[in-house]
């Protein structure tokens, strides 16, 4: 399930049949911190498999800065800040139909998630 970002659906309880949570984190203060909080609240209801996947990626620091803010937390792969993203976005296409680099990082994200969780 697809949620809206932030963590009101959470406490609102909403996710409790949820078997694995993937949180999408940006290098950003504030972004840390909302995934924080949103690891907090699904753990209160539990939800205990919670993973990360790092967004908008520019730089090689981006990466190394979303490792150690989340520490020791699983961390699925990360999606770089692609034009193509945000052009099938505003042509109303899906990033998954124009391929590219995008398909190949989100492969390494679906890789990881179904070793870590086969059959969560």
């Amino acid at each position: 399930m697809d949620m809206e970002a932030g963590i009101e659906h959470l406490g609102r309880s909403t996710a409790e049949a949820v078997d694995v949570l993937i949180v999408v984190v940006e290098p950003g203060q504030r972004s840390i911190q909302t995934a924080r909080q949103i690891g907090g609240l699904a753990a209160e209801i539990g939800i205990h498999n919670v993973v990360y996947v790092g967004s908008k990626i520019a730089k090689p620091s981006d990466r190394d800065f979303l490792a150690a803010a989340l520490d020791s937390a699983p961390l699925l792969g990360y999606l770089s800040l692609n034009d193509t993203i945000r052009d099938a976005d505003l042509s109303g296409s899906a990033p998954y139909d124009l391929g590219g680099a995008f398909m190949t990082e989100l492969a390494v994200i679906g890789q990881r998630l179904a070793a870590l969780y086969q059959g969560a």
